[in-house]
């Protein structure tokens, strides 16, 4: 029983640091477009310049941030499952 806890809880605790290293990575990815926003704006010339970049800039957040909210979905539900695992159909003998 001790074995089978501490394997648990081992694979709790990867399945949390993947969560969270992912989510890092997001948010830094995220900061980092966001940062460059304003940089990108102040180059415009014209007016359809501006428009270019605000669309540019929000279609990219969008598409970020539905990969993002999804892969962190499909972690999260990983770790909600792991436990179960060895109860699953395909497991048993």
């Amino acid at each position: 029983m001790a074995g089978r806890f501490a394997a648990w809880n081992s694979d709790a605790q990867h399945a949390t640091e993947e969560i969270a290293h992912g989510w890092l990575r997001f948010v830094g990815d995220r900061m980092a477009k966001d940062a460059a926003f304003p940089q990108q704006l102040a180059s415009c010339k014209t007016i359809n310049d501006v428009y270019q970049v605000y669309a540019q800039f929000w279609q990219q957040a969008a598409n970020d941030y539905g990969k993002g909210f999804t892969a962190f979905a499909d972690n999260m539900w990983q770790a909600a499952r792991g436990p179960f695992a060895p109860f699953s159909s395909d497991k048993l003998q």
